[in-house]
């Protein structure tokens, strides 16, 4: 596929470090749908799916929802025409991005690619959204933009080696998820490429996100995402007036990859851009919870079905995770085994193993419904996690999991190789409905969701935007009383 860049090697030549945002920035303004491979497409719609599911769940789901709209009112960010799915049209575009972004994180139900160890759907969509709102651009326009901001989240984060940036104490989706809400943004706009590299300029002064949340379970992480959409588009926005941002922001001495990680490989970054699309590896998650407690979680799942035993005979279960995964979900066990708040639960491996024990699954209704209860703490107690050599070796091309469970005189085990949902065990359009109808069915009925699930399988038909983001509305009363506008 050819793509322009602002500066060029010649014929034949490698592109070099050096010139890694003006090769990103003119792929990003080059890029148009009819380059775009079918199967790209595809996937692009089934991410905005499971995004739009999210989203909308979290919209009644969230216990956040409250605190961040009256955030928005408070802040005197209402009277726009940029929509908050589900809730209302009348947000301005930076406060909408922000609200979608932390909604479709709120729930930890959120897309996530293996190698970048993070959540890109989630900080980009809602950046292209409003960013489509204010231009009022069409649908192909829309995927192509989530694609181009997918794919520079994804390959900036690569090339920070995500272990490596997560031990400085930094969460990837907030910092490299800030570039992709940018140019997917920029690429709404139909920036040139020396804008698109002043949006990347931009938004490398914005990047940030810290890992510290975990001692509290505190809500920072949602407020991540939503403000890493926030900052792409108010760097895209101020690149379209001509603001100009720094240069090289990315690979420069002072630049992104060298303050924010020890030793990072720039070179993923740009490694078979525009033949090899990052879009394509990001997985869905069928389970409520952190994404590298999810192959231990299938291995559960698979054991209770295949041996059909009760769970309290259970004697013990230990789980084989890497030093990363055993570090957000499984230490310190004691805290594990009794999470203080229901964010807390979704990042403990004991409560979740738990859960899936006595349920045979893990739904949003499951967690929702189990995470506290004794049954559920008892259940925990019987669960021990530690570091697997084999494991650690999976990681971050795969994110896999051992388990052994102890019942009675038997001893069962597996390891999962590759979790469901990862691309090479995709969830199929029926399974993210299912998600979206058991985080929303509830709230806004079966017919509803089957009508937006409709527009958004058109996507690339729309000639605006605005009527996907408005199909999420309904006539009802809103979360603060206002009228939802059709």
């Amino acid at each position: 596929m050819a793509y322009g860049v602002i500066v060029s090697p010649s014929v034949g030549e490698p592109y070099t470090l050096s010139e890694i945002t003006d090769t990103l920035a003119g792929y990003v303004s080059g890029l148009v749908f009819d380059d775009l491979p079918d199967v790209v497409v595809e996937r692009a719609r089934l991410l905005l799916l499971d995004f739009v599911g999210n989203t909308v769940g979290a919209r009644y789901e969230a216990e956040t929802t409250l605190q961040l709209v009256e955030t928005a009112e408070a802040l005197c960010w209402r009277g726009g025409d940029a929509t908050v799915l589900g809730l209302s049209a009348d947000f301005a575009p930076p406060a909408a991005a922000l609200l979608n972004g932390a909604l479709a994180h709120s729930l930890e139900f959120d897309d996530t690619h293996a190698a970048a160890s993070l959540h890109p759907g989630a900080t980009v969509i809602p950046a292209v959204l409003a960013a489509a709102e204010m231009v009022d651009a069409n649908g192909r326009d829309l995927l192509t933009a989530m694609v181009a901001g997918i794919e520079v989240a994804c390959r900036v984060s690569k090339a920070l080696v995500p272990a490596q940036h997560y031990e400085r104490g930094f969460h990837p989706t907030a910092t490299a998820g800030t570039f992709g809400a940018a140019v997917g943004a920029a690429r709404v706009f139909a920036l040139s490429g020396e804008s698109v590299v002043s949006a990347l300029g931009i938004a490398g002064s914005q990047a940030s996100g810290s890992m510290q949340f975990m001692a509290n379970a505190g809500w920072n992480k949602r407020f991540h995402v939503g403000a890493a959409s926030h900052n792409g588009l108010v760097a895209a926005t101020l690149a379209r007036q001509g603001y100009l941002g720094a240069s090289a922001a990315i690979e420069g001495d002072k630049g992104f990859l060298q303050a924010y990680a020890p030793a990072p490989q720039p070179e993923l970054a740009i490694e078979a851009l525009g033949e090899q699309f990052e879009t394509l590896a990001v997985a869905l998650k069928p389970y409520p919870a952190c994404r590298l407690a999810h192959a231990a979680l299938d291995g559960i799942l698979d054991l209770k079905r295949e041996h059909r035993f009760a769970v309290d005979q259970v004697k013990s279960v230990e789980i084989g995770l890497s030093k990363l995964a055993l570090d957000i979900t499984g230490q310190p066990q004691s805290r594990k085994r009794r999470p203080r708040n229901f964010v807390e639960g979704q990042f403990s491996m004991h409560t979740c193993a738990a859960i899936a024990l006595q349920q045979g699954s893990l739904t949003w209704t499951d967690y929702k419904q189990l995470w506290e209860r004794g049954e559920t703490k008892d259940m925990a107690d019987r669960v021990s996690v530690y570091h697997d050599e084999d494991v650690e070796a999976d990681y971050p091309e795969r994110l896999s999991g051992r388990v052994r469970i102890t019942v009675g005189a038997d001893v069962f085990e597996t390891k999962v190789d590759v979790p469901s949902g990862e691309p090479e065990r995709f969830l199929s359009s029926d399974e993210i409905l299912g998600k979206f109808a058991g985080l929303a069915t509830s709230h806004i009925g079966d017919d509803r969701i089957s009508a937006i699930a409709d527009v958004v399988a058109n996507a690339d038909k729309l000639n605006s935007a605005r009527e996907l983001t408005r199909a999420t509305l309904a006539s009802e009363t809103g979360l603060l009383g206002e009228a939802a506008a059709e």
